[in-house]
């Protein structure tokens, strides 16, 4: 009998979502035949149900799969059992290449983080390099004293050393959502210890050496977890990030978004308080991409950020992606800063509009027209640091493509501002680009 094309047989995803237990002997028959094809396996929004993924699990437990590097589980309402088998067959090491997993779901909370992340710090997945957990909604569950345990206790195992990116999704403590801004001491004790307050607890003292990339969205966030994630990113281990992403989806609008119940203006406020108490350390020297999408910045919150800039406190920063207004007052500040600091290239960008809400033309051009001037000065005159790999420049090219409408090359991209920049301000020249004149 000839052996059929996998492109012949049914997909993985139908297979489980018509799971039953009647037929879980021809679904693990089927699951053991494909399983071993795949370099990766997205089972995104399949609905499959906590049986389906039970099945799944069992299959990998009998079958390991070492080349599969990628499994995304999000959107199928796992229960306990079903994540259970999942964390079981990862702690036999079915799942040794593991290096991307995807775990975003309604019924996200601490029955299903718990045995997940308590089988990856086992050892058994050392090649890991991205984790992304969560909820998708406000209802959904939250993120009490076992899951944050659990978590810690991975982080601190020692086997996370290769993680590069974490990204969390709609975590909360129990009760974040009715507490307001204010709480009696035995509540905050306990939010402290929960929710992003005791993840970032956790990655305070986590044994990781590359972690590149955090994004926390649609996080319950008040003082308790402003603190938490202060702490934690002025440890050195944290020095190497460069994403940082803390997004809001409630004050961008548009169908179909509601407002979060627990985010509010005030707590805006204290986060954004926290994170420039961060940056004046130096310590995120290695950050590029700075993105606060649906966060409330104050204007003197946003002077103080340009300030920031303007000392190279953010040295290695080439996007921000901020929703609050450019006022005048804060134009005024970053064109200051793009004047005095010839290393600061960072574009500004706005979420949702393709083009940044200057208040006037004349703030937006002198901004535009330092901001190249710099990316000049750095491409043809930057020279890297004792020590510092020549490279550097190459490497932040690939980041600036890949991240925004910017780049760092070619001087015939200049030569249309030509004609935007015609008058007193810059003259330009073939061979040397933009040069600013004395007015």
């Amino acid at each position: 009998m000839a052996k059929r094309r996998l492109s012949d047989l049914p997909s993985i995803a139908e297979i489980l979502e018509n799971w039953t237990p009647e037929y879980d002997p021809e679904v693990q028959e089927f699951l053991q035949l494909t399983l071993q094809e795949f370099r990766s396996l997205s089972l995104t929004s399949a609905r499959i149900g906590d049986g389906g993924i039970g099945a799944l699990g069992r299959a990998l437990q009998k079958c390991p799969c070492p080349r599969l590097e990628a499994l995304d589980l999000s959107g199928n309402e796992i229960g306990s059992k079903g994540m259970g088998e999942i964390a079981t067959a990862i702690e036999q090491g079915s799942l040794s290449n593991l290096r991307e997993l995807y775990y975003v779901d309604r019924l996200f909370g601490d029955d299903q983080l718990a045995p997940l992340v308590a089988s990856l710090g086992s050892g058994s997945v050392r090649a890991l390099k991205s984790l992304a957990i969560g909820g998708c909604s406000p209802e959904g569950r939250v993120v009490g004293r076992q899951g944050v345990d659990a978590l810690s206790a991975a982080f601190q195992s020692g086997n996370f050393w290769l993680l590069e990116e974490l990204s969390l999704s709609w975590v909360r403590a129990p009760w974040s959502g009715n507490w307001g801004d204010s709480c009696d001491h035995e509540r905050s004790k306990q939010i402290s210890e929960e929710g992003v307050a005791g993840i970032m607890q956790a990655l305070e003292i986590a044994k990781l050496v590359v972690l590149r990339s955090l994004h926390l969205r649609n996080c319950s966030i008040a003082e308790e977890e402003a603190r938490a994630i202060q702490r934690a990113l002025q440890q050195p281990h944290l020095s190497s990030l460069a994403e940082l992403r803390i997004q809001f989806d409630d004050n961008e609008g548009g169908p179909g978004i509601s407002p979060i119940t627990f985010h509010s203006k005030s707590k805006d406020e204290i986060l954004v308080e926290a994170l420039l108490s961060v940056f004046r350390t130096g310590n995120l020297s290695s950050l590029k991409v700075l993105d606060l999408k649906g966060v409330e910045i104050q204007e003197s919150q946003l002077i103080e950020l340009a300030a920031i800039l303007e000392a190279g406190q953010l040295p290695g920063l080439i996007l921000l992606n901020i929703s609050s207004a450019i006022t005048l007052d804060f134009a005024k500040a970053l064109i200051r800063a793009y004047q005095k600091n010839k290393l600061l290239v960072a574009e500004i960008q706005q979420p949702n509009v393709s083009r940044v809400a200057w208040p006037n033309l004349s703030s937006h051009i002198k901004a535009d027209g330092f901001r190249r001037l710099n990316m000049e000065f750095v491409k043809n005159r930057y020279t890297p640091p004792s020590g510092e790999s020549p490279s550097r420049l190459s490497r932040d090219r690939s980041i600036l493509s890949r991240t925004g409408r910017m780049t760092m090359a070619r001087k015939s991209s200049f030569r249309t501002l030509t004609k935007t920049l015609s008058g007193s301000w810059f003259r330009y020249w073939p061979r040397r680009g933009f040069e600013q004149i004395k007015e």
